[in-house]
């Protein structure tokens, strides 16, 4: 066997795509011409993000090694002006592949590129392509393996990661050597060879235990198939008796329901005659009850007209009565009408003469009244004149004395005048004297203003500092209170999270509790003995155990179906247990009796559980860290049921596993069962139980779902406490929140009067500073005015002389004026005098023309009065008349009543008379006939129990046809029921029987009786006689006989001979399984022994060769020293793990670790590259490798790095301006915006030449 490449020398990378991976939010496309690649930039610009985006797509799956928690923090997260991507995609093509070495590595590729994309999604999920085409992760690592490329192979050294080849454990070191041989491939191809031997191993496991088990099943389908058989006989014989006793009973009570029939229509017509006889009776005596009646309804019409006619009678003579009486009482009421009329007569004549009196006196009066206006208008006209004279005077005097008025206010206002200059003047001295006092008091309170200011201003302050401490304590409160809200919410949310977490609880338990009352995943017949609670019965023995939760599977697997077993107290009571069964055919059951006494083991000891010998186990044979563990010793159970589970689990240990449980019982063979954690066994006899389970759920394991109802009581009780504890919790904390609120509260009320009062001052400040600038301004304004008065003094003085010139010229015009007022005032007061007179006497007048107006106006009324009252008697008088009219009508209306009446009454008293006759006639007729109706109805009362006595006999004849019928129904239903046959399609057969001691022997028609009967000679007619008719009765014994012998066969398998034959072709299949598989194992063994042996070879030459390398290569970089690689253990090479030895010129150091930092570097780079002259890979990624270095060290780097560039192509990620210097193509990494990467590249075409600039 002969380790390949899949790649050739010539391979190189050829380019690097990028989106949305880390800080590369845009698709960037990164070309790697062959040589060196520099990628150079600040720091945190996202160089390194590069190399992660080269191991990633080779496969990395550890999200810890691209310096993230998840691998979907990979994908671009955004920043502050870009939103975050979806998917994060890498796409790394690789060019000049050997087509060859590819399809040898199973990989079909058409082209001498291969790309190879990986790209993930926000949910995690992910997406590997090969040249676009979907593939597995599995192929890409298959495609590098044994290449040295790979997401943990030597060419991708990632920042810091170089020295960790040197501190790593000497067996994770082993991984690059591996790489470096090539053998990674043939590794995972031994290792998938010994996971197949692995899954051979089992499946030869299983085919042996299942050809074990198929052997076993193999007997038993035998016994069945013959038991089959015999029932099958059985049952046809059963089905051909029991059809024919049946068919033969179905018709003879077919016969005799047909005579019953017969009899009762006999019964039926007899009934019919004697109904119609009852009916025709009944009538009769209807029409005899019918005519009862029509005689007690006329009996009844008379009586009721003889009480009517009675009534009439009565009500006549009361009417007579009643119209006696009217006809007084009329008579009374015209004696009185009369009366009043001759009164009213009397009365019209007095009132007509005084009415003529009255009439003369007016007349009288109206002609006074018209003289009386006359001297009215006369003295009216007279008066008038004076008025006009006496109005022109006054007109003349208010002209005089209007012109006097107004020299008079002109006086008074020069006067005024001067009294107001000489009041200004003594006002201005008074005033300038007070703005003097003014102008002091102002600056008094101007000081006091400004002091009382500065005093407000230290309040001010004083304000502003409480005010800032109670706003303090009032965020505390509020914090406060939030925290309590919060830690209430919390406590609100686990509450209703218990809530529903022990309702969720409860609910499983309620379904749990219903499986384990209904016996779920019992026998049927333990099941039903356990539900009925059979006597003798004590319970199951699942009930009275109690195992831990981590022991439930093991012992599970122990028991088996042994859990299910029914207890009883004694070995009788169990075998009528079993009767019980048996009769009730309710299935099988397994019964277990508590009272067997001592009971010795299989190996002879007397009870006692047989310990395995610890002491015998060697060297090189220690158990694991977990001892074995007795089962006895964690099974809790009474102690009536100790003495069964010795003997079920006496010789029982739970051990971590198979390995262990071998060696203890190969130190005890046959003395010891073991089963593990995992349910694997280990019989007493040496047998291994085992393989692939299903995993059962806990409700269908007895134990598990015992010790869930268990866990989920206590649970649900803890739950219960819990939510208590959280009530408690919350109403504490509501307590706190109450009065942290109240606090709240006070401290807002306090800050709100703290403002109020604050602000009330704050007025009261600003009310000062108004008052200050006020004062400021009065003093400016009494400055003003003190000047201003004395400026006006002066002008005064000639003002109040013009002003005394001019009111001596008015005092001199106010006398004339006044003189001529008097002269005209004495002729006006005479005028007044004979106006006054001329009123007087026109006064008089209207006084005596009003009185005489009101005597007129008098006698008029008193006139009207008379007339209203003359018509009032004539209205009367006639009203009287009318009612004397009417009361006479009706006084001879009521006498011819009365006389009406009388002759009604005779007539009335003869009819009553002849009713009572008739009455009396009646009466006879009825009781006549309620005779003959007794007479009836005793003839009825005999038929009627004729009637009874037929109905009833009939009645026992149709219950025997129901219960003949019912017969007939039963054996067709059950002939259905059990050979689904309509008894009635039935076609019988003549036969005899005969009873063997097996079963039965049926002879039909045409059949020898036995087998030895001589056969008749060839070519001879015989004809058999027909068989006699069977005893139906010894045919039915039969019948329950072969009945009896089916039910004592219990369970039948119907389909044990088809089970049979499917079981041994199966056998015969599995047999040769089993041989092919042993032959395939031993064809895997062959395998993994020549991958071992190449594998050993080619890890050995290649670390020899590494070695030397490596010795040479420090040399270089140390300019001498040594440096040595070993095998840690030289026995096992193939998983050895390989120590590192290096020692710096002048230095004595026992450990790589005392290395300083730039040492380790040059030792892992010396050991990098001395694996690269062994095994280079196409291209390598090294990030920051030279950064520790020194410039001496970097120029030797720069140097062994160049010795490789024929055989790699080399990306290295740089700061190192030597380092950049010897690179053929430069990509710059730039972050122009915050959070985003961009490329710009630099390739040179020579040495000497410039530069080519291109930006991505």
């Amino acid at each position: 066997m002969r380790a390949f490449s899949l790649f050739h020398s010539f391979v190189y990378l050829k380019n690097l795509t990028i989106l949305g991976f880390k800080s590369f939010a845009d698709k960037t496309s990164l070309d790697f011409p062959p040589g060196i690649t520099a990628i150079v930039g600040p720091n945190g610009c996202g160089k390194s993000n590069v190399a992660d985006s080269i191991r990633w797509v080779l496969g990395e799956q550890s999200a810890k090694a691209l310096r993230g928690g998840e691998m979907t923090d990979i994908i671009f997260n955004g920043t502050e002006t870009r939103r975050p991507l979806s998917m994060a995609e890498v796409s790394l093509t690789i060019c000049d592949v050997d087509q060859e070495q590819l399809r040898a590595a199973n990989l079909e590729v058409l082209f001498n590129e291969v790309t190879v994309t990986r790209r993930i999604f926000r949910d995690g999920t992910s997406e590997y392509f090969l040249n676009k085409t979907p593939c597995r992760l599995k192929d890409i690592q298959q495609l590098f393996l044994g290449t040295g490329v790979g997401r943990t192979s030597y060419s991708i050294m990632a920042q810091g990661h170089i020295t960790q080849i040197l501190s790593s454990r000497p067996e994770d070191r082993r991984m690059i050597f591996e790489e470096a041989a090539g053998i990674t491939r043939f590794k995972a191809q031994k290792k998938e060879a010994l996971r197949k031997l692995d899954q051979t191993e089992i499946n030869l496991g299983k085919i042996t235990e299942t050809i074990r088990e198929m052997k076993r099943q193999i007997g038993s389908l035998q016994r069945q198939a013959g038991k089959a058989r015999r029932y099958k006989t059985l049952a046809e014989d059963l089905r051909f008796l029991e059809t024919h006793y049946y068919y033969h009973l179905y018709h003879h009570t077919s016969d005799e329901l047909q005579s019953s029939r017969e009899e009762a229509r006999k019964f039926e017509e007899q009934i019919g005659l004697n109904q119609q006889d009852i009916q025709s009776l009944e009538e009769r005596i209807h029409q005899s009850r019918q005519e009862e009646k029509e005689i007690e309804e006329t009996l009844g019409s008379r009586q009721q007209q003889s009480r009517e006619t009675r009534a009439q009678v009565d009500s006549l003579r009361e009417r007579m009565e009643f119209n006696r009486e009217r006809i007084e009482e009329n008579t009374l009421r015209l004696g009185t009408a009369s009366g009043e009329i001759q009164s009213a007569l009397e009365k019209k004549l007095s009132a007509e003469q005084e009415s003529q009196e009255i009439e003369l006196s007016l007349q009288s009066a109206r002609q006074e009244l018209e003289n009386a206006r006359q001297l009215r208008q006369q003295r009216a006209e007279a008066l008038q004149t004076l008025e006009a004279s006496l109005s022109a005077r006054q007109s003349a005097l208010r002209t005089l004395q209007n012109q006097l008025l107004g020299i008079s206010q002109k006086l008074s206002r020069l006067r005024s005048q001067i009294n107001t200059l000489d009041i200004q003047k003594q006002g201005n001295r008074v005033r300038l004297e007070k703005l003097q006092s003014e102008i002091a008091q102002n600056q008094e309170e101007t000081t006091k203003l400004e002091a009382k200011i500065q005093d407000f201003n230290q309040v001010a302050q004083s304000d502003k500092e409480i005010g800032e401490e109670k706003r303090g304590r009032l965020q505390k409160l509020q914090s406060e209170l939030s925290a309590f809200q919060s830690e209430n919410s919390t406590l609100s949310q686990q509450q209703e999270e218990l809530f529903r977490q022990i309702a969720t609880r409860k609910s499983r338990l309620n379904v749990l509790e219903q499986l384990q009352s209904s016996r779920e995943g019992f026998a049927a017949g333990a099941a039903a003995l356990l539900k009925e609670k059979a006597q003798g019965v004590l319970g199951a023995l699942v009930d009275q155990i109690r195992i831990p939760a981590p022991y439930v599977n093991p012992v599970e697997a122990l028991l088996g179906t042994h859990l299910q077993l029914v207890l009883s107290e004694k070995p009788e009571s169990a075998q009528s247990i079993l009767d019980h069964l048996k009769n009730a055919k309710k299935g099988t059951a397994s019964i277990a009796p508590l009272d067997w006494g001592e009971v010795a083991d299989a190996a002879g000891n007397s009870g006692e559980t047989p310990t395995p010998d610890f002491s015998k186990v060697g060297e090189g044979e220690e158990l694991s860290s977990q001892p074995p563990v007795r089962v006895l010793d964690i099974v809790e159970a009474d102690e009536s049921v100790l003495p069964l589970l010795k003997r079920l689990l006496g010789h029982a240990w739970i051990v971590p596993g198979l390995a262990q449980a071998a060696r203890l019982w190969s130190l005890n063979p046959g003395r010891c069962e073991f089963v593990t954690h995992t349910c694997e066994i280990l019989t007493q006899n040496g047998v291994f139980i085992g393989g692939s389970r299903k995993e059962i759920p806990v409700s269908s394991s007895i134990l598990g779902r015992k010790n869930e109802i268990a866990d989920l009581k206590k649970a649900i009780d803890k739950g219960e406490t819990d939510i208590q504890q959280i009530k408690t919790a919350r109403q504490k904390l509501l307590d706190q929140q109450k009065a942290s609120q109240e606090n709240l509260i006070r401290i807002q009320s306090e800050i709100r009067s703290h403002e109020m009062a604050a602000a009330t001052r704050l007025g009261e400040y600003r009310a000062l500073e108004n008052a200050l600038r006020i004062h400021k301004q009065q003093a400016e304004t009494l400055s003003r005015e003190g000047a201003l008065l004395s400026g006006r003094e002066e002008e005064s003085s000639t003002q109040r002389q013009i002003l005394v010139t001019q009111i001596e010229e008015a005092e001199q015009e106010e006398r004339t004026n006044s003189e001529s007022i008097s002269e005209l005032n004495g002729t006006l007061d005479q005028q007044r005098e004979e106006r006054d007179a001329a009123h007087n006497a026109l006064t008089e007048v209207k006084i005596a023309l009003a009185s005489k107006e009101q005597f007129s106006n008098t006698l008029a009324l008193q006139k009207n009065s008379l007339q209203n009252r003359m018509a009032e008697l004539n209205r009367l008088v006639e009203t009287r008349k009318k009612e004397m009219d009417e009361l006479n009508r009706k006084i001879g209306v009521s006498q011819s009543e009365i006389e009406e009446s009388k002759l009604k009454v005779q007539f009335l008293s003869t009819e009553l008379e002849e009713i009572n006759r008739r009455i009396t006639d009646l009466l006879v007729q009825k009781k006549a006939t309620q005779e003959v109706i007794e007479e009836r109805e005793a003839a009825l009362k005999n038929l009627r129990q004729q009637l009874q006595q037929t109905e009833k006999q009939l009645q026992n004849l149709n219950i025997q046809i129901a219960q003949r019928q019912m017969t007939l129904d039963n054996i067709t239903a059950r002939m259905r029921e059990r050979y689904q046959l309509e008894i009635l399609m039935l076609v019988p057969e003549p036969f005899l029987v005969e009873e063997n001691g097996e079963g039965v022997q049926i002879f039909r028609q045409g059949e020898p009786k036995t087998e030895n009967a001589e056969a008749p000679a060839p070519g001879t007619e015989t004809q058999s006689p027909a068989p006699a008719a069977p005893d139906w009765e010894h045919v039915f014994s039969l019948v329950q006989k072969l009945q009896e012998r089916i039910d004592q066969m219990g369970p039948v398998n119907m389909i044990a001979i088809e089970e049979y034959e499917e079981l041994e072709q199966r056998f015969n299949f599995m047999t040769a399984q089993q041989e092919d598989m042993v032959k395939a194992k031993a064809q895997l063994l062959d395998i993994v022994g020549k991958i071992n042996q190449q594998t050993r070879e080619m890890f050995l030459e290649t670390f020899e060769k590494i070695r030397m390398n490596f010795r040479s290569m420090f040399t270089t970089f140390f300019q001498g020293g040594y440096a040595e690689l070993s095998l840690v253990d030289e026995r096992d090479v193939l998983e050895s793990g390989i120590e590192i030895e290096a020692r710096p010129p002048g230095k004595q150091l026992k450990s790589v670790s005392l290395l300083s930092g730039g040492e380790q570097t040059m030792t892992a780079v010396a050991l990098l590259f001395a694996i690269y002259q062994v095994r280079p890979s196409p291209f390598c990624v090294l990030d920051e490798l030279d950064a520790p270095l020194d410039e001496a060290n970097v120029s030797r780097f720069v140097e062994v790095l160049k010795q490789f560039l024929d055989s790699s192509q080399f990306v290295v990620i740089t700061h190192s301006k030597q380092t950049i210097a010897c690179a053929n193509c430069i990509h710059g990494v730039t972050m122009p915006e915050r959070g985003i990467t961009k490329m710009i590249s630099m390739k040179f075409r020579d040495a000497h030449l410039e530069p080519v600039m291109a930006e991505n």
